[in-house]
């Protein structure tokens, strides 16, 4: 398997994205078995499993913000060496993150989903604000689509519907633990999951 440490020779920081939970836990455990360590001096599988990191040639590691990830990602200027983990350690020849590239959803449905149940935004908010036993997770990705929607942001359908596509694993986590769509919403909203 490719090591870590061979990306770092020749670049002092070298970012990574970790498409799901797997692929994050791996990473985190072999930054640990190559002799990173974070930047707070901890092991790397004791951070919280995430899309996007970085490494440096100091062998310190760490997080890396989806909002400085999805704003760099496309500029000219940005020389930032872009691993797509999946790739590398499955030795594909292009392991580098050109762009992301991933399914692109139809809103359509969720469009329909969100506002079949009639209700004003003001009604849509108070059942929002608790998790609604029996909501399909379909249903909970097209109530979270409305809030963004409906948000102080007013994010276009399709705005709305990449900042789901960039916090899938976060809205995942947040359906499985029972958090309120409300309570998922702003954080997608703001790029913190």
């Amino acid at each position: 398997m490719r090591t870590l440490r061979a990306l770092i020779e020749n670049h002092d920081t070298v970012w990574f994205y970790c498409r799901n939970d797997y692929l994050a836990k791996k990473f985190l455990e072999q930054c640990e078995s190559e002799g990173f360590m974070t930047l707070n001096n901890q092991k790397p599988t004791a951070l919280f499993h995430h899309k996007f990191y970085g490494v440096f040639d100091n062998l310190t590691m760490g997080y890396l913000s989806n909002m400085i990830w999805c704003l760099t990602l496309n500029r000219s200027n940005d020389n930032h060496l872009r691993i797509d983990y999946e790739k590398y350690i499955s030795d594909e020849e292009d392991y580098i993150c050109h762009r992301m590239k991933g399914k692109r959803i139809d809103y359509a449905d969720w469009n329909l989903i969100a506002y079949s149940n009639g209700l004003r935004p003001k009604e849509f908010s108070e059942l929002c604000s608790h998790f609604i036993d029996g909501q399909s997770f379909e249903e909970y990705n097209a109530y979270v689509f409305r809030c963004l929607i409906e948000s102080n942001w007013h994010y276009s359908p399709e705005q709305a519907v990449e900042r789901i596509e960039w916090e899938e694993h976060y809205i995942s986590q947040s359906y499985l633990e029972k958090r309120p769509v409300s309570e998922c919403a702003i954080e997608v909203g703001y790029g913190c999951g």
